[in-house]
């Protein structure tokens, strides 16, 4: 819930200009120097964690514990989202 918050504040405050420009990195698992357009790599950010939110979700139902409830219809009427 902190990290969920922490993005949120974050994502609130971003401004266009914030998605301008490119980062560039030395990718360890590529093994070269990478630059991509920061407003790919932000949406790339949301995209993973959903994807690694998708795996617990997975990981409970096998353990054949009741994983939280996702979606966003089903969801409380004052979430963020609205």
């Amino acid at each position: 819930f902190r990290t969920d918050g922490r993005l949120l504040l974050w994502a609130e405050q971003l401004r266009s200009v914030d998605l301008v420009g490119n980062i560039t990195w030395y990718s360890g698992a590529a093994e070269r120097w990478v630059s991509k357009p920061r407003s790919v790599l932000i949406a790339h950010m949301f995209n993973h964690q959903t994807h690694h939110r998708g795996q617990i979700h997975a990981m409970l139902t096998a353990a054949g514990v009741a994983a939280p409830l996702t979606d966003l219809f089903l969801m409380p009427e004052d979430g963020p989202w609205l």
